[in-house]
């Protein structure tokens, strides 16, 4: 898939029904869901449009940034931001040993 290539990272759908895209880094490991926001998922209430970016595993990136580690509720014109980041952090992580 062209979009995999270019973020170097896999890409599957665990839980169609409620819109989740999972992403896995392939070399490390490290992987994280996002998805749309709800109110369940944090117990307040939020503004429609939001997205949830919840980690499933560090994998081998044990010197993970603690915001990766969390829960992080973010606008979908912050998407680019917030993958270009982790992409960023990974391919630095793979480069610096």
């Amino acid at each position: 898939m062209l979009l995999e290539r270019v973020l170097g990272l896999q890409l599957s759908f665990p839980d169609e029904s409620e819109g989740c895209v999972r992403f896995r880094h392939g070399p490390t490991g490290f992987s994280f869901d996002i998805k749309e926001a709800n109110d369940a998922d944090i117990g307040e209430l939020i503004e429609g449009g939001e997205l949830l970016y919840q980690n499933v595993s560090l994998g081998l990136c044990r010197k993970a940034v603690d915001w990766m580690k969390e829960d992080v509720i973010f606008g979908t014109n912050q998407s680019q931001l917030l993958l270009k980041r982790l992409v960023g952090f990974l391919n630095r992580g793979l480069t610096n040993g």
